[in-house]
């Protein structure tokens, strides 16, 4: 399965219009975006050389996966980033404040819409690996954010919203 790569100039995801940068989630390079695949059912037909190939008209979710790192905050600090000390906590819960905007330990469920850069296009998103991230943040360890989400993006027009 092929996958798409594109050039952003912002380097940052927005969940719900929130900046990912703003709540220490850098990342480490552009998303990995899956390709479009279709629902194909296959079918083998007695007495006839290959298989039937039937398209519905539907396509499977995509995944979008972000190579992300955090680093700790010192608060006292006037511009001073840092790795260790009680900067650490504070990063850990902001991030879990914006990926998790529940309970990070109840799984939050819910589809956000996410947008790459400055694109005024988004995906209705749900991010699948949220006990392996929160894992991860405990020693600011580089961490991935995979989402699950529609394979259709999706744009706001005047109070519409449109699939493209």
């Amino acid at each position: 399965m092929a996958s798409e790569t594109w050039v952003y100039t912002d380097l940052d995801f927005y969940l719900d219009g929130i900046s990912a940068a703003a709540n220490g989630i850098h990342l480490q390079g552009e998303p990995i975006i899956s390709a479009v695949e279709a629902n194909i059912e296959t079918v083998d037909i007695p007495g006839r050389s290959g298989a039937l190939h039937i398209a519905d008209g539907t396509y499977k979710d995509r995944t979008i996966t972000f190579s992300c790192y955090a680093v700790g905050y010192n608060e006292n600090r006037d511009n001073g980033y840092y790795v260790g000390g009680d900067g650490v906590y504070s990063t850990v819960a902001l991030i879990n404040s914006f990926l998790f905007p529940t309970n990070p330990s109840s799984g939050y469920l819910g589809y956000r819409k996410l947008k790459i850069g400055y694109s005024d296009t988004y995906w209705r998103a749900l991010i699948l690996n949220g006990g392996e991230i929160q894992a991860r943040l405990k020693t600011l360890a580089p961490f991935e954010v995979v989402f699950t989400v529609d394979p259709i993006r999706r744009s706001v027009v005047g109070d519409s919203e449109v699939g493209i």
